[in-house]
């Protein structure tokens, strides 16, 4: 491939996409609760991802040395995108996202504009929330486990309190996934003086956390008669303890991994052709990380 066709993944890439079906899936659920159809969500969760992937850009300018560390994400951390490059694109996808927002509706304008800031509260200085427990944890739960369940739930139908209430277990379903992201980073996070949840109180307290969130989202899931979401919380649940029990970083990444794609699958009950995307980011995305890293990457383990 040219230079150039690998700048254009690289950028690509550094957004991580393959972090995007969270967004896609909880997005869809929330139209599927709401009972109005989700092709109305299309627009609004693409603008969402954009600025998802400038969020995630920012994420990675603010730690570099991080991530050279811990051995992931090595396009920034390796010298393959300049910072400049990545600055750029973080820019665009912030200004894309926010006037696309504006356009379509004041209140998803309102919505984007407010993510907006807390993603850059959460990544650069002197704020830094992804580098403190609670903030971190309060950031990843209200963006994704409130705002765009409201995104698609207003999309579909109309900005309505309900939205609010049946966006309730995804903000423990989110808070779990969020604390076991915590956990392959411990040391690699305590030498860069990051102070995330799974520094501050340990490998086996942070996975019963986490295994009490996914707990609580089952059960107000069922409470609220969401079983898209209440049957893969259930059904991961063992997932969670068997992590617990054995300590083996191992199990976290396949009882995260398996949580998102049980949520997904509940999602493609919604949105059917939502199966065929996923199938072609995962299956898309293995040839670049073979060809430009060497390593087999997606994986379910």
């Amino acid at each position: 491939m040219s230079r150039l066709s690998w700048s254009v993944l690289d950028c690509f890439f550094l957004m991580r996409p393959l972090l995007m079906p969270p967004v896609w899936t909880i997005g869809l659920l929330g139209a599927g609760q709401s009972g109005g159809p989700w092709r109305q969500t299309v627009l609004p969760l693409a603008l969402f991802t954009i600025l998802t992937g400038g969020v995630y850009v920012h994420n990675q300018m603010h730690d570099v040395e991080g991530d050279r560390l811990n051995r992931k994400l090595f396009l920034l951390a390796d010298g393959m995108v300049s910072l400049q490059t990545a600055r750029n694109l973080f820019f665009a996808c912030f200004a894309i996202a926010l006037v696309g927002a504006w356009i379509y509706a004041p209140w998803f304008g309102l919505l984007t504009t407010v993510s907006a800031g807390m993603g850059y509260a959460y990544n650069a200085p002197p704020f830094r929330w992804k580098d403190r427990p609670f903030p971190g944890f309060a950031y990843n739960v209200v963006i994704y486990g409130i705002v765009v369940f409201f995104v698609g739930w207003a999309a579909a139908t109309e900005p309505a309190t309900a939205g609010l209430v049946h966006a309730v277990p995804y903000v423990f379903g989110v808070g779990a996934i969020y604390l076991n992201t915590t956990l392959p980073d411990i040391e690699g996070d305590r030498t860069t003086g990051k102070i995330t949840f799974g520094v501050q109180y340990g490998f086996r307290p942070t996975a019963v956390a986490a295994c009490l969130l996914l707990a609580a989202g089952a059960t107000t899931g069922a409470a609220l008669g969401d079983w898209h979401f209440a049957a893969p919380a259930l059904a991961c649940l063992p997932l969670y303890l068997r992590m617990t029990h054995t300590g083996k970083i191992t199990d976290v990444a396949y009882a995260t991994r398996m949580g998102v794609l049980a949520l997904a699958l509940a999602a493609v009950a919604v949105c059917p052709p939502y199966l065929v995307l996923l199938i072609v980011l995962f299956y898309g995305a293995k040839p670049y990380y073979r060809k430009r890293f060497g390593i087999a990457y997606p994986s379910f383990r």
